[in-house]
């Protein structure tokens, strides 16, 4: 009974629609503003895959417009790595790896520019990111992957011995190996 009585609090579909458009807004203050309010309708209302596969479906296409592009839209380190934790929590409370495995295109047009970002962060999470990935959509991703395999080997060249680490286990798990390199850290 608690359980309906949440449901007049859900937010209908068409905020989260504009809270999505506002990715887009010129002021960081407002896009990061628009990636916490979804960060936390994540946390309150994505409880069953229904309402993850929604989520997911409205936002993977404003992330690979902002993330996935030659040219990153995105200016800001900091909403980069926002954005790039909202997917990697979809990616872990979604446990239908055939459901991610549907958007793999988007994941990888995302992944294979955030693994080179200039921001350090955002490129360990992104390497955690990928891993998580391969191991949610195995069958399929190891298909697709092919195009993250460059900008991983280009990470492992990072000055930061976590981001390395990040980089080399993404790559074991693309390959379905463990790889055991040795740093001077």
């Amino acid at each position: 009974n608690d359980h309906n009585n949440d449901n007049h609090l859900h937010p209908p579909s068409n905020i989260i629609e504009s809270i999505i458009k506002i990715f887009s807004d010129p002021a960081e203050k407002n896009r990061d503003l628009s990636l916490t309010y979804i960060s936390m309708y994540i946390t309150k209302y994505c409880t069953n895959e229904n309402t993850i596969e929604k989520i997911l479906s409205s936002l993977m296409p404003a992330f690979v417009q902002r993330l996935g592009t030659n040219d990153i839209i995105e200016p800001s380190e900091e909403i980069r790595l926002k954005s790039i934790s909202i997917l990697s929590e979809l990616c872990r409370l979604y446990s239908n790896g055939n459901k991610l495995a549907l958007y793999l295109n988007e994941w990888i047009s995302i992944l294979k520019r955030t693994i080179i970002d200039p921001y350090p962060e955002v490129r360990k999470l992104s390497c955690e990111l990928t891993s998580k990935l391969s191991f949610k959509c195995h069958e399929k991703f190891h298909l697709i992957s092919e195009n993250l395999i460059k900008p991983i080997i280009e990470t492992m060249k990072h000055q930061h011995a976590k981001v390395r680490v990040e980089a080399i286990n993404a790559l074991g798990k693309r390959f379905g190996f463990v790889l055991f390199f040795v740093f001077n850290v």
